[in-house]
């Protein structure tokens, strides 16, 4: 994972520089450690302000905390255990259970930060929860130009954030499904109208028999497939050397 450097500290606000090439998105997690003075905080970047610095802020006391201490990205935001195994048990921010009733086993959320052929950055997360706002599968892409992210909670629409330019970033702005995209029209009546999920399901149907019936394989196909299961490789094997792994075309 890429690692900065802190350039200042302001109560529970820290300022850290990364390279260029490896600025973190917003509500990233960060990590600076330090053995010698028992130091182990976790910030979370609250803001960009140039220079290839950004602004965070502490989810525990600054105190020891110094110009130039490594700051290490740790690839995801800030997670919390989910689904039935947190029932009754206690835990502080940072999801770390505080009952002392041991740890959670918990295998309900995964997260991983990849980066494209063009650089771009994205986080690709998934919850296995049946039901609640964690319910939720969720893309999110960073490029140097803005980002885009989508989550399987609002099915209907994505958010859309220019990013970088001349004038003040104005944060996201959410791009609802209309008339103008495939198939939905044929359920809603209107743009902003939400479709559900079985809706999306019986279009994943209609276009299955449609392949069949037309003997031409659609999209995604066994291709895609293939390369999801090399992904998902390529992410267990980062997750056991701790590095970036690549995952060939």
């Amino acid at each position: 994972m890429a690692e900065g450097k802190v350039v200042q500290v302001r109560g529970p606000v820290v300022d850290v520089r990364f390279p260029a090439d490896a600025l973190p998105p917003l509500l990233q997690a960060l990590r600076i450690t330090d053995e010698k003075k028992a130091i182990n905080l976790v910030v979370e970047v609250a803001q960009h302000l140039g220079d290839d610095t950004v602004r965070c802020v502490a989810m525990d006391s600054t105190d020891g905390l110094v110009r130039g201490m490594p700051v290490t990205d740790t690839g995801s935001q800030i997670k919390v255990p989910v689904g039935p195994a947190t029932l009754g048990r206690l835990f502080d921010l940072l999801g770390n259970p505080i009952d002392e009733r041991g740890p959670v086993e918990n295998e309900d959320y995964v997260g991983v930060l990849a980066r494209t052929d063009g650089g771009v950055l994205c986080t690709l997360e998934s919850s296995r929860v049946s039901v609640g706002p964690r319910a939720e599968y969720i893309v999110e892409i960073y490029g140097t130009g803005g980002s885009v992210r989508w989550n399987f909670e609002s099915l209907n629409h994505v958010d859309v954030c220019i990013g970088r330019g001349e004038g003040p970033v104005q944060g996201y702005t959410r791009v609802m499904a209309g008339p103008g995209m495939p198939d939905f029209d044929r359920f809603q009546p209107g743009a902003g109208t939400s479709m559900g999920f079985d809706d999306l399901k019986t279009i994943e149907a209609f276009h299955f028999l449609k392949s069949i019936v037309d003997g031409a394989q659609i999209e995604p196909g066994f291709g895609a497939a293939y390369t999801a299961a090399r992904t998902n490789q390529a992410r267990i094997r980062s997750w056991e050397s701790g590095s970036w792994e690549s995952v060939s075309a």
